[in-house]
């Protein structure tokens, strides 16, 4: 029987060591800097070149050792200096390889392999390898096998849709600022200081009627959404789905490609989603979970960026086959009893609103223009949340069959749930006393993966829902 074995890439000895650099090396050279121009250096210095003398060794002989080995239908990983280990796997529980691929690594030749299984640890990848590029591809090719494939790509005006209606503030402020503040550090510049001097004074030549700190807040908030709309447009940029009839590829990114291949099997649940812009545009976007896929809680892999509801749902026929039961449709009921249930909440909101801010107004009226505008963006964001609560009086149901269909509001997003009743972790009823009263309840679909991805449909008839789940699992509950 014919073997391939795979060594590591020299790159791999610096992604070894790449949690001390910030540690040791970058202040062991800033010490080798500072003897060089003022003839001075800390008392420290001898002990941090034996300790980065001492990692680099072990880094050297731990990149050496690694060894990947496929042999029939197992593969095995070999790695350790001082601690050896060997990891043997069928290839059959591989549930996902992806490779990632910067500018360092098109420079030598090199990606970043990561493998995971379907037991894998949560919020990290089972293996995280620097392999050589060609090496990467027969890897692939020997645990997915090779067929005939389809490709599809995508223009770069979809794109740069997929971002804008994708990105936020806060993505912003999370990636942004640690950036700007390490490389402040690394190139002793205080960059921080500088952008907020430049988000201070373009915040001052905006005159207008509001107070000057809301326009540096708002100056703030455009820079942190500019920040996430250009991670987001470069890390999907080039995009390009590879269907094949057992395995998907997806192709992403510009300054660094991802290319990560899975086999349909794998795939937990399909989820069709849509942001605030895109029900704007009307349009939606569909991902997959896939078993061990990704590191981090809530990972999942974007099949089709943007596109139509009709468009993307023949691309999930053609990836899932065929889901549509809607014959067996559970959905509220459509009378106006049920829509007030669905507006209590923003009904309360506004109600909170306006009191809180007539109160505000009368004990401090020297903040008057402050408090009008906070209560006109609490206003915005509550009709917003009147929209999606009307959403789900209209459009959220649930479905049981072979494959369970679910559509429900989640956090500021409308979503589509759809996977095999074999996927199915939990569902979870529960009832208020006013569900109980009105004999509705609220239906919670949980998958069964790492990234739990789930749906709760809102005032829907208990019965139905009870009936639908004796049907599909042949079980007996009663009401």
């Amino acid at each position: 029987m014919i073997g391939f074995e795979f060594k590591a890439h020299p790159l791999m000895f610096f992604k070894i060591i790449k949690p001390y650099i910030f540690v040791l090396f970058l202040p062991f050279l800033r010490a080798i800097v500072q003897y060089l121009t003022i003839g001075k250096t800390s008392g420290t210095m001898f002990l941090e070149f034996v300790a980065i003398f001492v990692i680099s060794v072990i880094a050297f002989f731990g990149y050496k050792s690694i060894k990947i080995s496929v042999k029939g239908n197992r593969v095995t990983i070999k790695r350790g200096f001082l601690i050896k280990g060997e990891v043997s796997i069928d290839i059959s529980h591989i549930s996902s390889i992806s490779t990632r691929q910067n500018l360092l690594d098109l420079l030598f030749g090199s990606v970043s392999c990561f493998i995971n299984t379907e037991a894998g640890r949560p919020k990290k990848d089972d293996f995280n390898l620097k392999l050589y590029k060609k090496d990467a591809k027969i890897l692939c090719i020997l645990v997915n096998g090779s067929e005939k494939v389809k490709k599809i790509s995508f223009s770069t005006f979809r794109i740069a849709l997929l971002a804008a209606g994708t990105s936020s503030v806060l993505t912003g402020m999370i990636i942004a600022v640690p950036v700007v503040k390490k490389t402040g550090d690394i190139i002793n510049v205080a960059l921080t200081d500088l952008l907020l001097e430049q988000m201070s004074d373009i915040s001052s030549k905006i005159d207008n009627y509001l107070p000057s700190f809301v326009n540096y807040v708002t100056v703030f908030f455009v820079f942190a959404y500019m920040a996430s709309f250009v991670i987001t447009f470069f890390k999907r940029v080039k995009f390009r789905l590879i269907v094949g009839k057992k395995t998907i590829e997806i192709e992403s990114g510009l300054i660094t490609r991802k290319n990560i291949i899975f086999k349909k099997s794998k795939i937990n649940n399909i989820c069709f989603e849509q942001t605030f812009l895109m029900r704007i545009l009307k349009k939606y976007s569909m991902s997959v979970s896939i078993a061990g896929y990704g590191n981090k809680k809530g990972e999942r892999a974007t099949v089709v960026p943007i596109g139509n509801k009709n468009s993307i749902k023949n691309q999930a026929k053609v990836i899932y086959g065929a889901f549509d039961y809607y014959e067996n449709k559970t959905v509220p009921k459509q009378n106006l009893a049920s829509l007030k249930n669905f507006l209590f909440v923003p009904m309360m909101i506004f109600l909170a609103l306006i009191t809180t801010v007539t109160v505000l107004l009368l004990v401090f009226p020297h903040v008057r223009r402050f408090i009008l505008l906070f209560a006109f963006i609490t206003l915005c964001f509550n009709l917003y949340y009147v929209s999606i609560c009307y959403y789900d009086y209209k459009h959220s149901f649930v479905c049981f069959s072979d494959v369970i269909l679910a559509s429900a509001s989640k956090k500021l997003s409308v979503q589509e749930l759809c996977c095999s009743k074999n996927k199915v972790g939990v569902i979870k009823i529960t009832q208020t006393p006013a569900d109980k009263r009105r004999k509705t309840c609220k239906t919670k679909i949980t998958v069964c993966s790492e990234s739990a991805d789930s749906a709760r449909v809102k005032h829907i008839d208990l019965k139905s829902v009870i009936e639908g789940i004796n049907r599909t699992y042949d079980v007996k509950i009663n009401v």
